[in-house]
């Protein structure tokens, strides 16, 4: 009776471990979403001249992508362990960015929509940029 009640607990704390690394994978993209969303409420009171608060809201995206470090360093399978492979995965994000906006671009001229292909095609030319000075990096 005595090992039953020892298997039961034994699949109860894995059941619990499972919802645990779950909730942390979970708090992982909210803590890296929220990072990205503040930096661009940063850039928009910048733009608007409330420097205050681009700085608060700069810092506080700072503290949100700690966070997110934190919490990729207890994972079992970190996606961000080294610093070579991150780079890597940057530039091969930045890659399929480019190439996408660059398509998005073509179909938003054969759209009538100029000014929006220009967009594409700047974002296309930046992740580009992208590309290469992380390439930079690892070449070292």
């Amino acid at each position: 009776m005595r090992r039953i009640a020892e298997m039961s607990s034994e699949h109860e704390q894995s059941i619990k471990k499972r919802i645990i690394i779950e909730h942390l994978k979970e708090l992982l993209e909210e803590e890296i979403s929220e990072a990205g969303s503040r930096i661009v409420k940063a850039i928009i009171a910048e733009q608007e001249g409330s420097i205050k608060a681009a700085s608060v809201l700069r810092e506080i995206a700072y503290n949100e992508a700690k966070h997110a470090v934190l919490i990729a360093k207890v994972l079992p399978d970190n996606p961000f362990a080294d610093t070579r492979a991150n780079i890597q995965s940057s530039i091969e994000g930045d890659s399929d960015a480019a190439q996408r906006e660059n398509d998005f671009a073509r179909i938003a001229n054969e759209a009538g929509m100029e000014d929006i292909a220009k967009l594409f095609e700047q974002l296309s030319l930046e992740e580009k940029e992208h590309v290469a000075r992380l390439k930079e990096v690892l070449a070292g």
